[in-house]
């Protein structure tokens, strides 16, 4: 089968969530069909073509249109149904080499990731489409989240927005795919078909994550995680301002490592402290992990489901987070995680793993069977497969 694949980043090297999902389906697809790639590049964006050579049979790369909250064409979207960082990034040459390749190809298939990619597949009604990770979750939780009253409003209006330009959407695809059953239930209400909404997690690739990739430093803390993200700002904000300082107190020596450009981001604002570590951009973020005794997630906000803590549960770290955090995960708190929203629980169980290596062995131990058995990349991605093939012997010509 010929599968045109439309990418919101560039899916190598793999630097956040989005690519690294992207790439693990297209290379388990690939196994089976022919990939043609067509990826956004953004500004500044890494990218290393050679790590698709096995899986694409061809690359095209189209810059993408940055989204510019004050320009002329985002604020003329205000008056249009489509969302403005999907209006005002509109870009001509995406839509113009989808066009030349179903002209050229006729693919049998295309995938378009995340909705960037989705807006281009409105003028093909006749081909099979799959809108993998649509997300919604991340709308909703802006608008719960807003601080003020006008805040709340404008969020509220985008959330309205959004989830009306995403029941249009779907309509032209055979099917949709969600990270988990949080989005999953979201997204089934904007369709008068439920059934073709398909869960697949986000996963791990437990043959090359393991334990024992370096040596866990002694009262070494972890937040694998940009601040150039806003929910991961806001995380970070969190846990030096009101549970750092908790955990510092009674561990003097503690150290506590951010991994992750700062490009571009106030650092003023953070309770930053000598015990503090921004490591910047890091070539071996794994290393990283695996060289702490715990991995914090103190996420407040945000959809999906998080990487970062599958990931350090494959390499053996432990994590403690929040209820928030380990959305989307089936986790069972004391067994496999620890859970905490309020700031003194989430220091205790963060000094309680600190202490007790017996407790720091279980956890791990646990949560690497959990990653094994529900989250390994090659087990989602044949999974996948499989609803591709299905689509493509019950298409309706």
């Amino acid at each position: 089968m010929k599968v045109l694949w439309l990418s919101p980043w560039f899916p190598y090297p793999l630097e956040n969530g989005s690519k690294i999902r992207i790439f693990h389906l297209m290379r388990s697809l690939a196994k089976h069909h022919s990939i043609t790639l067509i990826s956004f590049v953004r500004l500044g964006e890494q990218v290393q073509p050679e790590g698709l050579k096995d899986i694409c049979v061809s690359v095209d790369k189209i810059a993408w249109r940055p989204f510019n909250a004050k320009g002329m064409k985002s604020l003329v979207g205000y008056f249009f149904p489509t969302p403005r960082s999907i209006f005002s990034t509109y870009t001509v040459e995406m839509d113009r080499v989808i066009a030349q390749k179903v002209h050229d190809g006729y693919p049998d298939l295309i995938v378009a990731s995340e909705i960037p990619t989705a807006n281009y597949l409105t003028r093909y009604p006749n081909s099979l489409k799959i809108f993998e990770d649509v997300e919604l979750l991340s709308f909703w939780d802006a608008w719960m989240n807003a601080h003020s009253r006008l805040d709340r409003l404008r969020r509220y209006l985008t959330l309205v927005k959004s989830k009306r330009y995403l029941s249009r959407l779907l309509r032209n695809f055979q099917a949709a795919t969600v990270v988990s059953q949080e989005e999953k239930s979201l997204i089934q209400e904007l369709t008068p078909d439920p059934q073709k909404i398909f869960t697949f997690p986000n996963g791990v690739d437990v043959q090359t994550l393991h334990p024992g990739l370096a040596l866990p430093q002694p009262g070494c803390l972890i937040y694998p995680g940009s601040p150039t993200y806003s929910a991961n700002y806001d995380a970070i904000s969190f846990f030096l301002a009101e549970i750092f300082p908790k955990i510092s107190t009674v561990m003097p020596d503690i150290k506590f490592r951010i991994t992750g450009s700062t490009q571009g981001v106030d650092l003023s604002k953070l309770s930053l402290t000598p015990q503090v570590t921004l490591t910047g951009y890091v070539q071996n973020i794994h290393r990283e992990i695996s060289q702490a005794w715990v991995c914090v997630v103190p996420l407040r906000q945000g959809g999906g489901s998080r990487l970062k803590i599958l990931e350090a549960m494959a390499l053996g770290t432990p994590v403690v987070s929040t209820s928030k955090g380990a959305q989307g995960i089936q986790v069972t708190p004391g067994k496999d995680i620890l859970i905490a929203d309020d700031p003194i629980q989430f220091a205790n169980e963060t000094l309680r793993l600190l202490n007790n290596a017996n407790l720091r062995a279980t956890i791990a131990t646990n949560a690497r069977k959990l990653v094994e058995h529900y989250y390994d990349w090659d087990k989602i991605g044949e999974e996948f497969c499989q609803l591709v093939n299905h689509l493509h012997a019950n298409r309706s010509y």
